[in-house]
């Protein structure tokens, strides 16, 4: 089992996106110390506008 402390998934929620996007994914690091929650994709398409989606 991996077990990661707070620092260690801290660097690993900035280090990730950055990694991917050297290989070419449009991928973006949330915002540091939100509280959003995750919304189930048919909850997140109803309250979006069309053609707002990223």
């Amino acid at each position: 089992m991996l077990a990661f402390n707070r620092q260690e998934l801290l660097w690993l929620q900035d280090k990730f996106p950055e990694h991917m996007q050297k290989l070419g994914f449009d991928l973006e690091r949330g915002e540091k110390g939100s509280t959003r929650e995750h919304l189930e994709t048919r909850e997140f398409k109803r309250q979006t506008p069309p053609g707002e989606e990223k």
